[in-house]
C-alpha cells in the first residue's frame, strides 16, 4: 500500500496488520475525548469555560485569556484555577453536573468496541460512558500477565459481553471523583507519586500495537512516554508500524509519512466534509466484522453444510442458535442439518446414510458434529462403545472422509477426549466458544483474511 492511499481520504481501509494484531491478543485500543463525541460530552475547553461563567465574569474573562493559548500547561492551569476558588467538594460538584453524558447515541461504537477482541481497552475519558477498572495492580497485572487471551472467548460475542478489560487512566467522574485527573497537581501526582501507572504504559505501549481512537495525542506525558519506547527501538528507518491512530481530515501526505518513519504510526485518516465522522464508525464496524468471533464464524460456514449428530439437540440450543445467529449476522448461506431417527437404535446408521446421500448428490457435508453418546452403540464385535466412537469407525469404513469434532458435556472430558482422538476425531470440545475456534480451524485459518 502506497503512502498516497494510506492518505486517500477516498477511502479507509483497516489493515490486514491490524486485524492479525488483535486476533493474536496483541493490540490495545487507546481511547480519547474523539470517540465519545457522539454523546454531547463538553470539550475540554467548553468545560473549563461553562466552569468559569459559573463562578463570575472576573474568573471567566481570566479562563479565556488562559485558554485563547491552547497549550496543554494552560487548559491544566485553568483548571487548577477554578478548584483553587471553587473548593475540592463544589468543583467536583460542577463537574458532574456539566458532564452528563448521552448513552444512547454512544450504543453501536460502544458495541463493537466490546465486541472486538482487544489485548485491552485504556481510556482517558472520565465521563463514565466505558466502565472499567481505576489505575492499580490488581488490572495491572490482568493486563500484562493474563491468564488466557483468546479472540473466541464467550465475553467477545454475547449480545452484552464483558469484552476487554477497561483502564480508566484519569479516574471516573460519577464512581469516585477524587480519582479524576485534570488539573496540574492532578496530572503531577499522578505521574509522580505513581511510578507504577507509568511503568505499566511503558510495558503496553512496548509489548503491544495500540490503535489510538478519537485520541489529539495533546497528553504530554503520554507522548513522552511513547517517545522513550520508540528511543528503546532505536530509528525507526524502515517506517515500522507499531501503532495506529484514526484522526479525521489529515490531508498533508507528508504529515501520513512523516507520523509512519518516525512515529512508527499509521495515520489512518477520513473527510469529515460532507460526511461527518460516518467513516470513524464505518472503520470500526468493519474492524468488529474482521474480528469478533460471531462474525469470524459467519464467514466460515458460508456455503457449508454441516450435520449435527445428537438425539436429543435441545440439549444445546445455545450451540445451535450461536451457528445459526452467525451466518445471519453476517448474512451468508449456511445449511445445518440435524440427524433424526425414530428408533434410537438406527440413529447412527441414519447419520451415515445422510452423509452417503449428500456425497452422491453432488452436495457432500463440509463438518459432523456429534454428541458423545456413552455406551449407545455397539461395536464390530458387540462390546458397548460411545455413538461418537461406531460413526467415526463406520465413515471410516465407508470411505466418508468428513472431519468430525465432539461436542461433549465436560464431565468425563479426560477419559473420553484420548479415546475420540484415537477414533479418528478432529477435535472433542466441551464450550460452544472451542467449537467455534475448531470449525475456524477446520474451515479456514482466520489470520490475514
Amino acid at each position: 500500500m502506497t503512502t498516497g492511499s494510506r492518505a486517500n481520504l477516498a477511502q479507509l481501509e483497516v489493515p490486514d496488520a491490524l486485524v492479525s494484531d488483535v486476533l493474536a491478543g496483541n493490540c490495545v485500543a487507546f481511547v480519547g475525548a474523539g470517540f465519545t463525541a457522539p454523546a454531547e460530552v463538553p470539550t475540554w475547553q467548553e468545560l473549563l469555560l461553562a466552569l468559569a461563567k459559573s463562578i463570575g465574569d472576573e474568573t471567566s474573562a481570566q479562563i479565556e485569556r488562559l485558554l485563547s493559548n491552547q497549550r496543554l500547561v494552560n487548559y491544566q492551569a485553568a483548571a487548577q484555577i477554578m478548584r483553587d476558588k471553587l473548593g475540592d467538594k463544589i468543583y467536583k460538584e460542577r463537574l458532574s453536573e456539566l458532564v452528563r453524558p448521552q448513552e444512547e447515541p454512544m450504543h453501536e461504537r460502544l458495541r463493537w468496541l466490546r465486541g472486538i477482541p482487544f489485548r485491552a481497552v485504556l481510556t482517558t475519558n472520565f465521563d463514565g460512558l466505558l466502565p472499567g477498572s481505576l489505575p492499580g495492580p490488581e488490572i495491572y497485572h490482568d493486563i500484562l500477565r493474563p491468564k488466557y487471551h483468546r479472540w473466541w472467548d464467550d465475553r467477545f460475542w454475547r449480545p452484552v459481553g464483558s469484552g476487554s478489560p477497561v483502564v480508566c487512566l484519569h479516574g471516573d467522574l460519577f464512581r469516585d471523583p477524587d480519582t479524576t485527573v485534570l488539573t496540574t497537581s492532578d496530572y503531577r501526582d499522578r505521574l509522580r507519586f505513581d511510578s507504577a501507572y507509568s511503568t505499566f504504559l511503558r510495558a503496553v505501549f512496548a509489548t503491544n500495537s495500540v490503535l489510538f481512537l478519537g485520541f489529539s495525542f495533546s497528553d504530554f506525558y503520554l507522548n513522552e512516554l511513547r517517545a522513550q519506547i520508540l528511543s528503546l527501538f532505536g530509528p525507526n528507518q524502515d517506517g515500522v508500524v507499531t501503532s495506529y491512530a484514526l484522526i479525521d481530515d489529515v490531508g498533508d501526505r507528508d504529515v501520513v509519512e512523516y507520523f509512519r518513519r518516525h512515529e512508527g504510526i499509521e495515520i489512518l485518516t477520513y473527510a469529515t466534509k460532507g460526511r461527518g465522522h460516518a467513516p470513524f464508525d464505518s472503520f470500526l464496524e468493519r474492524l468488529h466484522q474482521r474480528t469478533n468471533p460471531k462474525h469470524v464464524l459467519g464467514q466460515r460456514l458460508h456455503h457449508r453444510r454441516v450435520l449435527w449428530v445428537d438425539p436429543h439437540p435441545e440439549h444445546n440450543p445455545e450451540g445451535v442458535n450461536y451457528l445459526s445467529d452467525a451466518a445471519t449476522t453476517a448474512g451468508v448461506d449456511f445449511e445445518l442439518v440435524f440427524c433424526q431417527a425414530e428408533d434410537d437404535s438406527a440413529f447412527t446408521e441414519h447419520a451415515l446414510t445422510l452423509l452417503d446421500e449428500g456425497r452422491l448428490a453432488g452436495q457432500p457435508f463440509d463438518l459432523v458434529i456429534s454428541h458423545w453418546g456413552h455406551d449407545a452403540e455397539g461395536d464390530a464385535e458387540g462390546t458397548l462403545c460411545s455413538r461418537a466412537e461406531r460413526l467415526l469407525a463406520e465413515m471410516h469404513q465407508r470411505g466418508l472422509r468428513v472431519p468430525v469434532v465432539i461436542f461433549s458435556a465436560p464431565d468425563f472430558a479426560n477419559e473420553n477426549k484420548p479415546r475420540a482422538l484415537r477414533a479418528g476425531a478432529v477435535a472433542f470440545t466441551c464450550r460452544w466458544s472451542e467449537l467455534c475456534h475448531t470449525i475456524d480451524e477446520i474451515v479456514g485459518p482466520v489470520w490475514g483474511q
